[in-house]
Formats: C-alpha cells, structure tokens, sequence
C-alpha cells in the first residue's frame, strides 16, 4: 500500500488472498482481513478447525486444512492446558507434545494441495507457523509475514522477546 492509502501493488483486485492463522493469533488480523475485502480483494482464512468460529465471527470466508492430524478442539485443548503453566513449562510441554512441529508437518504436506482448491494466489502468514513460508517459496507464491502476537506474560517470569539490535 503506498502512502496514499491506494494498492498499486501487482496483485490485481481479483485475486484470492489467503491468510493463515492459529487460534488465539486469528482475532487480530481480522481488521485487516476485512480492509482488505472492502477493497474488493477475496480473503480467505485457511487453518485448523479450531479457527473457524473467530473467522466466521468476523464474517470473513473460512477453509479448514489438517482436519485429521487436528480436530476440532485438539488445538483448544493444548493451548487451555499451556495457559496454566509458568516459567520454561509451556515450552517443555510444547516440545514433549511436539504440538508445532506436528502443526508445521501436518501444514507442509497439506497446505498446497489446499491453496490449489481454493485457487489462493497470495498469503499473509503467521508467522508463528514455523517454516510455512517454504510452501508459497516453493510454488513460487507472493506472501507476507505477520507477526500479530505480544508478549502476554505480565508477571516477569518469562524472558521479554527478542528485539534485534538498531543498526
């Protein structure tokens, strides 16, 4: 988008946009989601069931992906459980369950065959999907990154994130 506020960008009005989310991260990129389709673009949400009601809530189009690997509430599920635990403990029950190695594999062999029946032809990504980005690379796509989540740990037990240094 240019400082005029108008797309002069080389992906045509037309075309499907897809935006790939998780759960708890889905919400906030809605707005733009729903910018984006006033400015007569297709924006479809493709994720894991557990998705589909924060997208459809924004009256935005929504395609499941990994139904089998992850069922509705599988994902619910895991992060209710993670929200109770402090300190290194989410990441060690992230890595015992291999919750995001599992998404990401069952997203790598799913998501372009997806894309393909959905006719997307960009992304906005998540980028708390872990390597996604290898499928749009490989097929040649145009995407984006979003990085929508804050640091959520008030308390001070966790490590703040990671800001690269000023060049």
């Amino acid at each position: 988008m240019d400082n005029d506020g108008s797309d002069k960008g080389e992906i045509s009005e037309e075309n499907r946009l897809c935006e790939l989310s998780r759960c708890r991260a889905s919400k906030p990129i809605t707005a733009p989601a729903r910018r984006l389709q006033s400015r007569g673009h297709e924006v479809i949400f493709i994720g894991v069931p557990d998705v589909g009601p924060v997208v459809r809530a924004a009256h935005l189009k929504f395609v499941s992906y990994c139904e089998k690997e992850f069922p509705e509430g599988s994902i619910t599920e895991a992060f209710a459980t993670v929200a109770k635990l402090h300190g290194m403990e989410p990441l060690q029950f992230m890595h015992k369950k291999k919750i995001f190695p599992n998404l990401a594999k069952a997203a790598l062999e799913n998501l372009s065959g997806k894309l393909a029946e959905t006719g997307v032809e960009a992304l906005v990504i998540d980028t708390t999907h872990s390597f996604l980005e290898l499928v749009p690379m490989s097929l040649n796509m145009p995407y984006v990154q979003v990085w929508n989540v804050l640091h959520g740990d008030g308390s001070g037990s966790t490590p703040p994130t990671y800001r690269s240094p000023s060049i």
